[in-house]
């Protein structure tokens, strides 16, 4: 997606409408901060990489020495801006593909890794890598693929106690294939274009390629109130998730 495509989303109750989230929900918004409190620290500095509306800058501000937020969308760095008038908090409009920050203690990137081109993931991650310190640590949000699948499933389910299989296998397929992923190679094509989801095996392929250890992938879940969507709504099933990422440079 271009800046132009996000700039659109420059208003806190539009982008919470249309993007999802961890900071949809007070839970998921938890579980990130409880993991950058991991690697946080008064000396220490930190990259926000795709601010977005900077609402993780608060917390960043309280427990980091410095930080740079970043954002290609001028629009959604001037709301940012706006928004978080902190003393130790910095702002610049770049692109992460092409980016020459250095020297940073800790990099996050909140569902902004999602590149239409694996190669500019790569290039991203690899700009990542290079911004960071010696023994720096990068954060992670990465859409989940297994997760539309997991979603396909329940949906599969749910269509067999009303129609055989072969019904409930069109039918399914309609639901999950009304967004139009591509689930060989890891792409779903939205107005603005195409964005990257990741399966698991995928991110620490890409991870250790870019030069990055000690990787640790787990699930960031998104409460099944936020997502409620016609047929996509199992309140008593674990919920669907993104991936939460942390590496060691």
């Amino acid at each position: 997606m271009k800046p132009s495509d996000w700039d659109k989303y420059a208003g806190k109750k539009k982008y919470l409408h249309e993007v999802i989230s961890p900071f949809s929900e007070k839970a998921s918004t938890k579980l990130l901060q409880n993991e950058i409190k991991r690697f946080a620290g008064k000396s220490k500095s930190a990259i926000d990489l795709g601010t977005g509306l900077g609402f993780l800058l608060p917390f960043l501000s309280r427990n980091f020495k410095a930080v740079m937020a970043v954002d290609y969308s001028k629009k959604m760095i001037e709301f940012a801006k706006k928004h978080n008038k902190l003393k130790n908090v910095s702002f610049e409009t770049a692109d992460m593909r092409k980016m020459k920050f250095r020297n940073f203690d800790v990099a996050i990137a909140v569902n902004s890794i999602i590149a239409s081109s694996v190669n500019d993931v790569e290039k991203i991650l690899r700009n990542i890598h290079s911004l960071l310190n010696k023994n720096g640590v990068f954060i992670g949000v990465l859409p989940s693929l297994e997760s539309v699948l997991y979603c396909a499933m329940l949906v599969y389910d749910k269509k067999l106690k009303s129609c055989d299989e072969k019904a409930a296998r069109e039918e399914t397929k309609k639901e999950i294939e009304s967004r139009d992923y591509d689930f060989l190679l890891g792409f779903l094509k939205e107005k603005g274009g195409e964005q990257k989801h990741f399966y698991s095996f995928e991110i620490e392929y890409r991870l250790k390629k870019a030069g990055f250890k000690k990787i640790n992938i787990m699930k960031l879940h998104y409460a099944w109130r936020v997502l409620e969507d016609k047929e996509r709504y199992f309140p008593k099933e674990e919920p669907v998730w993104d991936w939460i990422v942390t590496a060691s440079k």
